[in-house]
């Protein structure tokens, strides 16, 4: 888990989070995050930073962006596969509230289903709907199941 900001290098002019999901640096968070930045800095909890941030490629209609950091043998959070997510089930948020990194709050998977069934949504990803204390400023937050498991980002509108 890591956040970042878009900086001038004097001033931060923005914080959300993003989720580490390859080794290699491979990270997602929500494009609105990152599409005016001028640049853009990652920070780990441990204190590691670093300041060459690409921007691999965006989906605007999901809200996701992928970014490479120069790194190795990054811990990756497993992924729940579709199958697991179960409606009812517990679930833990960590994000960066109010731009306080590493918050947490708990709540409950309330419903999924496929972006299909929303008109203009897009296709073939599933939409999690969480209710749980979220404030706006949760951006990127990853949502994980009660095994550890991520199940996804929390993001703004996907139409």
């Amino acid at each position: 888990m890591c956040y970042f900001g878009g900086a001038d290098r004097e001033v931060l002019t923005g914080m959300a989070n993003a989720l580490v999901v390859r080794e290699n640096g491979i990270l997602l968070t929500p494009y609105r995050a990152v599409k005016n930045a001028k640049t853009l800095q990652v920070r780990f909890k441990n204190g590691e930073v670093f300041d060459d941030v690409k921007l691999l490629g965006v989906d605007a209609r999901r809200d996701i962006a992928a970014l490479k950091i120069s790194a190795v043998g990054l811990p990756v959070v497993p992924f729940a596969s579709p199958s697991q997510a179960k409606v009812g089930e517990a679930v833990v948020l960590i994000g960066s509230s109010y731009e306080l990194p590493w918050s947490v709050a708990t709540g409950t998977l309330a419903a999924y289903r496929m972006a299909d069934e929303l008109p203009g949504a897009g296709s073939g990803f599933k939409l999690l709907q969480v209710s749980a204390p979220v404030a706006s400023s949760r951006s990127g937050a990853a949502v994980f199941d009660s095994q550890g498991r991520a199940l996804g980002l929390l993001v703004g509108n996907v139409r």
